[in-house]
């Protein structure tokens, strides 16, 4: 197997951990994300901010109970999107 095809596979299975992780546990943040999943959290950013642009996730802000300082970001599943099915087929595999 390449490098390349490797980097892709597990690219795919962390992204297939963070989907788990929301339509398991619902509205969640990236630490949130991050402690479930036990990726690293820019590993977690760089995988909402695809799932986001394909539109598969929605982003939220809750703001603070003080009013005061930066709104926390909460991510769920997008609704309009029931199922993701993802199949690896390699000359000696099917996943």
């Amino acid at each position: 197997m390449s490098a390349i095809a490797s980097t892709e596979l597990v690219r795919q299975q962390n992204s297939l951990r963070v989907l788990g992780a929301l339509r398991r546990h619902g509205n969640l943040s990236h630490t949130d994300m991050a402690g479930l999943t036990g990726l690293a959290s820019a590993t977690v950013s760089a995988i909402t901010a695809e799932l986001e642009r394909f539109s598969l996730i929605e982003r939220t802000e809750q703001q603070a109970a003080s009013g005061r300082g930066r709104p926390r970001v909460l991510f769920q599943p997008n609704r309009g999107f029931g199922y993701v099915a993802v199949v690896v087929i390699s000359s000696d595999a099917v996943q």
